[in-house]
């Protein structure tokens, strides 16, 4: 009986995780008036651990291959349309479309910027692949101008994403106005990720 403990202990500590983001769900969806189907998943799962290691082991796969749905944003935003085309004499313009998104959830598409040194809480979207060598040339790099810099849910705010390759669609709330970034760079165009 031993011998099959120590797996099961471990198999159960690795779907901590799911469990966490089973119950980030079931924290962020409305309280209906009756347990969803999830959520009464996950007490049975909760209770038989002390009873069953196996039989929660189940539940909480159950639970986790249930697909996580996320609402449809407001609007897609592609990142050309941040600013009027062309650039008059007052410099970059925010375009109407960005500003009437402003504070509603939109969808985004674009490649994650690769940094040598990423900084932790959020990291940047650009139209096309983009690397920054902040070393060698500080400041002074290919940054495009429609750079929307992608924060992470407050939950997340201190983990460094590393990079990821290809095209990106992500979803979020649009946040505008000048902010000071941890890396130091101020950033226009935010998006902050659902949790």
């Amino acid at each position: 009986m031993m011998e099959f403990a120590e797996p099961l202990r471990r198999e159960l500590l690795a779907t901590r995780a799911c469990a966490d983001r089973a119950q980030r769900v079931a924290n962020s969806s409305p309280k209906p008036t009756e347990a969803s189907p999830r959520r009464r998943a996950r007490l049975i799962a909760w209770r038989a651990v002390s009873h069953s290691p196996a039989l929660a082991l189940a539940l909480l796969a159950v639970a986790c291959a249930t697909p996580h749905v996320v609402p449809p944003a407001d609007a897609e935003l592609p990142l050309t349309d941040f600013f009027v085309r062309p650039v008059g004499p007052r410099g970059l313009e925010p375009s109407p479309t960005l500003l009437a998104l402003r504070g509603k959830r939109v969808s985004v598409r674009g490649y994650m910027v690769a940094e040598e040194e990423p900084y932790p809480g959020f990291f940047m979207l650009a139209q096309a692949p983009v690397a920054l060598a902040e070393r060698a040339d500080g400041p002074a790099d290919d940054l495009p101008p429609a750079t929307l810099y992608v924060h992470l849910p407050a939950d997340q705010r201190w983990s460094t994403v590393g990079f990821v390759p290809g095209p990106l669609e992500l979803t979020g709330t649009l946040e505008l106005g000048a902010e000071e970034e941890l890396s130091g760079r101020i950033s226009y165009v935010r998006l902050q990720l659902d949790d």
